[in-house]
């Protein structure tokens, strides 16, 4: 009987399924949707929620913790805390959609998305080394103006 037996081992030791669901979510932060199979697209899902979970607390030991998670990567803790501001939501971060099974062995598809999920927008380097070049002359007029 198989009683109380919760989750999925993939054919893994503790910590190599562990390093899987870790890569599995930083490409889902940093892309927003990734492309999987079925069952890592559910256990997936369950993981990061827990995750988007702790995050809502949006405290210093909350921050700590995902900091774990996800192997101090600060990046990704703070798309975390991102998303979940911006989202307003209290559950259901995670969805997964079904697709067709994959050709080679047939193995059934999903694809996982981050739910109101939007790309991060970097500054551009020409705005960057303008504001920089901006700056310095700035620096450059208030050192003169304190020699005369």
């Amino acid at each position: 009987m198989k009683k109380k037996v919760v989750g999925r081992k993939f054919s893994r030791s503790t910590k190599s399924r562990r390093a899987l669901f870790r890569g599995l979510f930083l490409a889902l932060v940093k892309e927003g949707k990734i492309k999987t199979t079925l069952a890592k697209a559910k256990s997936l899902a369950s993981w990061a929620n827990k995750i988007f979970g702790i995050a809502l607390e949006d405290s210093l030991a909350a921050r700590r913790k995902v900091l774990s998670k996800v192997l101090n990567k600060r990046w990704v803790m703070e798309d975390v805390f991102r998303l979940v501001k911006l989202s307003g939501r209290k559950s259901g971060f995670i969805r997964v959609i079904r697709l067709p099974s994959r050709k080679g062995d047939n193995a059934p598809m999903a694809q996982v998305e981050i739910l109101d999920w939007q790309k991060k927008e970097e500054p551009k380097k020409e705005n960057i080394d303008k504001n920089k070049k901006k700056e310095k002359e700035e620096e450059a007029k208030v050192k003169g103006d304190k020699r005369k």
